[in-house]
This record gives C-alpha cells, sequence and structure tokens, in this order.
C-alpha cells in the first residue's frame, strides 16, 4: 500500500499538495485495518482518503475506517472499489458498519450529516448487474450490521433503579432492574401499528434488584391473564406481544436462594405493626416476647413463603395478614355467607404461611415434626408392596383395591395368609381426614377398601343415614360419620346423658339449630344440615317451629330453608321423660295401643313430639274419701271437726264426710256441726292429712304425680 509520503499528491520541497489540489486516486494494498483521513489533514505516514480508492484486502475480516466526518462539510464523498479476491468492510469513524464491499464491486459514499466524528454516510452502488443490501441501511430495534455486511441479533442491555415505561422502541432490548420495588408499565398493544406494542414486539425482563418488579400491561391488557405479574428478585423472563394481550415464555426462577432469619420480640412493638424489608426478606422468623395484647403482623402486600415460630407467652393471638385489606380467607364454596378466617398462628407452633398477595393462609402448622395423617388422592389405584404401597415419602393406595385374606401389618416376617387373619384399619371420614384411634378387620373372605355399606366389607366413615335417605349431596363442611350398619349411631338418637358436656357429634336436646351464621341458639353450624332436615320432616311446626315459617313438606324446601339461613327448634328435653309414640308401628300395620290416647292424657298419644304429663295435682273431695285434719290411721273417742254437708236418712255421706261406724251423721236433713262427735268407741278410718275446706263443704289438696326419677342431660346426634 502507498503511504500520503508515496501518494503523488505532494510537492517534493515543502510536502504540500501540488496542483491541482483536488485529490483523485489512490490503490491500497492492505493487511490489516486502515484508517484513513482527509487529505488537507494528513501527515506523513497515513493513509489518505482520495476521491476514488482501490481496495485490495489480503483477508477476509479487514476493516477501512472512514474520515472524521466533523472536520469535513455534507457532500463530501469517496468512491471506493473492492479489486481483491476478498470482501472489503468499510465502517465510520468510530467503528459503525457503513457498507460491506464484495470483489469487484463498487460503491459512492458521501456526507449528509458532520455533527459527530462518526457522521452520517449515504450511499449507492456503481456498474452493480444486480441490487446488494445494505446490512447497516436494514438493521432495526434488535437488529445491527457485523462487519461483513450481515445483520446479527442485538441485545442492547438497559439498566434501570426506578419506574419505567416500555415503549415500542424497547424492542429486543434487556430491561434489568438494580435497584428495589419498581413498576415497569407497557405502552397499548396492537395488531399492525408499528408504533405501538404490535404483534411481535417482546423485551427482556431480569429483576437483579433487592425488590419486586411489578409489570403492569395498559388499561384492559392483561400478562399471562391476569391483571399484572410480579417478579422476584433473581427472576426473569421474555414479555412478548400477540396483538391483544402480552404473554410470557421461558420464565426464570431461581433455583436456590440465600435463607435469612429474624427475631422479631413482639412485645416491643405497636399493633398492627408493618414488617420493615428486612424483616419480610426473612423466610426464618421467630416471634417471641410476653404479649399484653393481640399482635396483627402486615407483610407489607409481598407474595411468598415465611417459616414461623409462635414463640410468645400470655393469653394473646398472633396474626399474619397480607396488607390492611386482609380481613381473612374467605369461606368455602359450600357456605359463602360464612365467617372469613383470619390467618391466626397457635401459640407455640411451627407453621408455614402462604401470601398469594391478597390473603395469608396458613399452609402447614405443628409443634413437632411428627405425621399425624396421610392422605389419598381420588382414583389412586396404587398399591401392593414397596415400592408401590406406603413408603417414607409415597401415599397409600386405597382405592378400588381387593384385600387378600391374609395377616397384614403385623411386626415380623410375614407368614401365609390365612381366613381369620386380622388387618389393622385405619379408620378416616369421606373428607379424608384421620379418626382417632384403629381397629381390626378380620379376613375371611376379599373385602373392597372403599365401600362401608355392604356386609363382610371394611367399614368406613360415609355421610349420616339422614343425608343418604334424602339424597343429599356430601357437603365437605359436614365430618363423616360411621355407618349405623357398622355400628355408628345414626343422626336423631335422642339418649340421656351423664355428664355435664355434649360428646363430639352430640348436643344438647334443647333450643334451636341452623346453619353458619344463623343465629341458632343451641348451635349455628354447617354440621346441623341432617339433623335440621331429619326433624323438619319428622315434627310438625306446633312441636318443633321453624324461624319465619315452613316453606313446605319436603327434603328440597327441607334443605332450602336450611340454606336460607332459618332455625329449627329441637325438642324441648327439659324436665321430660320420652314416651313411646301409642300408634308405634302404624306404618307396618300394628294397630295403636290405646294407652295413652286424648281421653286419659293431655296430648294425643299418635302425634311426634305432643307433651303432657304434671309434676303434681290438686285433689278434690270425691276423688277423696275425708276432709277434715286428721293424721291418718284410726282413732276413738271425742274428735274436733267441723263438717258442712248433706246426710241421708240410712247415715250414707253425700259429698264426703267421715268414713266410720257409730252415729255421727243421720236423718235426711243438713247439719252443720262446729264442735265435736263422739265416736262411740268406735273406730275412725281416716285417709290423707287435709287442711283446706270451703263454705261448701268440699276440702281439697295436692300431690306429686311422678315416679322416683333421677336428673341428667338428654343429648341427640347430629
Amino acid at each position: 500500500m502507498a503511504p500520503f509520503d508515496n501518494n503523488g499528491y505532494t510537492a517534493v520541497f515543502g510536502g504540500q499538495n501540488r496542483a491541482p489540489a483536488q485529490i483523485d486516486y489512490v490503490r491500497y494494498d492492505y493487511s490489516t485495518n486502515l484508517h484513513l483521513e482527509w487529505p488537507f489533514l494528513a501527515e506523513d505516514g497515513a493513509y489518505v482518503c482520495p476521491a476514488k480508492i482501490d481496495l485490495n484486502p489480503s483477508a477476509a475480516g479487514l476493516l477501512v475506517y472512514l474520515p472524521d466526518a466533523s472536520i469535513a462539510s455534507v457532500g463530501q464523498d469517496v468512491l471506493i472499489r473492492n479489486v481483491g479476491a476478498y470482501p472489503a468492510a468499510v465502517c465510520d469513524h468510530d467503528g459503525g458498519s457503513v457498507l460491506y464491499i464484495d470483489s469487484g464491486l463498487q460503491w459512492l459514499m458521501w456526507i449528509t450529516d458532520d455533527q459527530s466524528v462518526p457522521g452520517v454516510w449515504a450511499r449507492v452502488q456503481f456498474g452493480a448487474g444486480v441490487s446488494n443490501a445494505v446490512a447497516g441501511a436494514l438493521a432495526g430495534y434488535g437488529l445491527r450490521a457485523n462487519n461483513v455486511n450481515k445483520l446479527d441479533q442485538d441485545l442492547y442491555s438497559v439498566q434501570l433503579t426506578g419506574a419505567y415505561q416500555l415503549k415500542f422502541s424497547d424492542r429486543a432490548k434487556v430491561i434489568e432492574n438494580t435497584g428495589g420495588t419498581v413498576t415497569h408499565t407497557f405502552d397499548p398493544v396492537s395488531p399492525t401499528d408499528q408504533s405501538q406494542l404490535a404483534n411481535g414486539w417482546f423485551v427482556y425482563e431480569k429483576n437483579a434488584g433487592t425488590g419486586t418488579v411489578t409489570l403492569q400491561p395498559s388499561t384492559g391488557v392483561t400478562i399471562d391473564g391476569a391483571a399484572n405479574k410480579v417478579l422476584q428478585p433473581g427472576e426473569s423472563c421474555i414479555i412478548f406481544s400477540d396483538g391483544t394481550k402480552l404473554i410470557t415464555i421461558g420464565y426464570g426462577r431461581a433455583l436456590s436462594s440465600s435463607t435469612s432469619g429474624v427475631s422479631m420480640p413482639l412485645n416491643t412493638y405497636t399493633s398492627p405493626y408493618s414488617l420493615t424489608t428486612s424483616q419480610v426478606l426473612a423466610q426464618v422468623q421467630n416471634w417471641t416476647g410476653a404479649l399484653s395484647s393481640n399482635m396483627v403482623l402486615d407483610f407489607s402486600g409481598s407474595v411468598g413463603y415465611w417459616m414461623v415460630w409462635n414463640n410468645t407467652t400470655g393469653p394473646y393471638t398472633v396474626t399474619a395478614r397480607v396488607s390492611s385489606a386482609d380481613t381473612g380467607a374467605p369461606p368455602p364454596a359450600s357456605d359463602p355467607t360464612g365467617p372469613v378466617t383470619p390467618c391466626v398462628v397457635p401459640q407455640g407452633n411451627y407453621s408455614i404461611l402462604r401470601s398469594d398477595g391478597t390473603n395469608m393462609h396458613v399452609a402447614f402448622t405443628a409443634t413437632q415434626g411428627t405425621v399425624t395423617a396421610i392422605y389419598t388422592t381420588p382414583g389412586e389405584t396404587t398399591g401392593g408392596p414397596p415400592p408401590t404401597g406406603i413408603t417414607s415419602t409415597g401415599t397409600i393406595g386405597l382405592a378400588d383395591t381387593t384385600v387378600i385374606p391374609g395377616t397384614y401389618g403385623a411386626p415380623g416376617a410375614q407368614g401365609p395368609p390365612a381366613v381369620g387373619s386380622k388387618v389393622p384399619v385405619m379408620q378416616i371420614d369421606q373428607k379424608g381426614r384421620a379418626v382417632a384411634g384403629t381397629t381390626f378387620y378380620t379376613l375371611g373372605t376379599t373385602a373392597n377398601f372403599n365401600i362401608g355399606t355392604v356386609s363382610g366389607t371394611i367399614p368406613l366413615n360415609t355421610q349420616s343415614s339422614v343425608a343418604q335417605l334424602l339424597g343429599y349431596a356430601d357437603d365437605p363442611a359436614i365430618p363423616g360419620v360411621i355407618s349405623p350398619m357398622s355400628g355408628g349411631v345414626p343422626c336423631g338418637t335422642m339418649l340421656n346423658f351423664g355428664l355435664v358436656w355434649a360428646p363430639p357429634g352430640w348436643i344438647f336436646c334443647v333450643g334451636s339449630i341452623g346453619k353458619t351464621g344463623s343465629g341458632a341458639s343451641n348451635r349455628a353450624n354447617q354440621d346441623c344440615r341432617d339433623l335440621f332436615c331429619g326433624i323438619y320432616l319428622s315434627f310438625a311446626d306446633a312441636q318443633c317451629p321453624v324461624s319465619g315459617g315452613r316453606t313446605g313438606n319436603t327434603s328440597t324446601t327441607a334443605l332450602a330453608d336450611f340454606n336460607a339461613g332459618k332455625v329449627i327448634s329441637l325438642p324441648d328435653m327439659r324436665g321430660r321423660t320420652m314416651v313411646g309414640l301409642d300408634n308405634l308401628g302404624s306404618t307396618l300395620g300394628i294397630a295403636a295401643a290405646g294407652r295413652v290416647t286424648n281421653a286419659q292424657a293431655a296430648p294425643n298419644g299418635n302425634t311426634m313430639g305432643a307433651v303432657g304429663g304434671l309434676q303434681q295435682t290438686t285433689a278434690t273431695i270425691p276423688q277423696m274419701a275425708i276432709g277434715v285434719n286428721i293424721e291418718g290411721g284410726y282413732t276413738t273417742g271425742a274428735q274436733s271437726v267441723h263438717v258442712y254437708g248433706n246426710t241421708g236418712n240410712d247415715n250414707s255421706t253425700k259429698f264426703g264426710g267421715i268414713v266410720g261406724s257409730g252415729d255421727v251423721l243421720h236423718g235426711d236433713h243438713q247439719h252443720y256441726f262446729d264442735g265435736g262427735f263422739w265416736t262411740d268407741g268406735q273406730n275412725l278410718s281416716t285417709h290423707g292429712a287435709w287442711t283446706v275446706y270451703n263454705n261448701a263443704g268440699y276440702a281439697t289438696g295436692t300431690f306429686c304425680t311422678m315416679e322416683p326419677f333421677l336428673m341428667t342431660n338428654v343429648i341427640i346426634k347430629l
């Protein structure tokens, strides 16, 4: 190649340009990169940029740098021809790609903007048989031209510490948060408008900061079907637009992270207390202190899991919530009007808390690391010996698993199966919850685990007999019961009970019942459903009234009234005993006994819930033999009495009198005796002790009508 002092454009003496001043041509044969300078500034040894240049690179990939555009003027041009066998790459003064010249081609370039050192160069190809695109001219967002006139993908990284609005010009950029908690909002999306986030627009998001990054689409636009998406520290994703919504792919979550712990003296905080950023980031928390009141902890709206130990003392609770808007977990679908459930961490317990950004939940609570229940999967069919049976990390296969006669679960080596072997059965209700205690089922024939209503099968818990009879759907809020066919007690059973509290599954037979929130005086809970409906259909409203009245007398109306929050009165067993219906068995064609009827007792003996009987009664003279104050037994001699009555000629008594022998009353007329009379040595027979008599001569008295008794509680089965 020819340096400046050999290019023929300078005078022999002085080194100045010779006339004509316009420098026309130079050829460079080069094996290293060339940095061109304008001839009017070139010094000895420089490579000048004349009006016309022939390039002959010795290898591919060599670069030719154009002169500083800021010291020339717009319109300054140069024609470059590649006379070599290898392509020639031309770039601006700072290395930005301008064009790529294949062998045998020539390009004219000129400056259109001289306000910067690299400037802006326009170009046009000369004498080409076909058109060749210029990579630099084609490069858009996310693309760049390389030094061989090719387009490369360009991942341009932008580091941010605050909020940011993503636009169409951010296409293919890497947006990296290096600050704290921030929000990145997005321009509107569009199927075709390239000035918005059109179909195919994409961006990379990486959270390298210490707080969360909320990705917030424009109004009415979703991201992954949600109103927004939150990236935790260390997470990243690619967000792209399909023209109507934003979608993420490649959601990267940190596989490992450092876990920090914190001890929090709750007795030094004022409730409600908002956790600091460092406390929220601490996934292991030890709550301590002697509490003097209930404590509420706000987790600053964060999403995540925390392992906490409520190591406080004092008769007060600690409630964890996402924020002040978190009033508790919503009620289950089975009881949509039920109360919300605050996230209370039991004192002395280890708990795992889970926040979804709206509500805080206790995901797991235990006082020690012991498994107390194993839950099965619906339709689980795996079973048999390990590894498909019960393992330390597996499940129990129960569904449709046939039991082969034999000895199961016994310690030591297993012997051959034999009829009469016993298998331990862990009792669970239909919700999968373990029931305390273990029973044993004697094998003799094959039995099916999940059937508890057929003779010869293992008894498992089921719905109440009322729910089965009325065809009610299984309610997850109602505990299962043992089938009466397997020894369980049916719903509605009434018993005398010798303790002062009702056992689980029973309530005292008094007051009213209804669903949760119904205001029933005895029990307001969803588990009252079956007893409510059973009494509803067995007792008339006169005996067991329903608040607001009954809408009908069917299983459907009974369930509807229960779900509507009505309450029903239980049979009032205060101070009462139970008597069998007089027409008991009438549905079997057995006639009424006639022992308890309207003629003999106050109630109708054929009516469920009818009441009758008295603690005591008042007797009158026709019911007694004498109405004077004599202490019973026999007496003789003079008696002091007041008698007012009628007597017949035969000395017989009318409307009472004295029963005995002797001339006491005689004649068919009325006598009034005020003094005494003489029995003439005859014994006087008296009956009872009487102190009251009236002007008509009728003496009366009160006596107990109850048999000997013992007072107990009366309970009824839910």
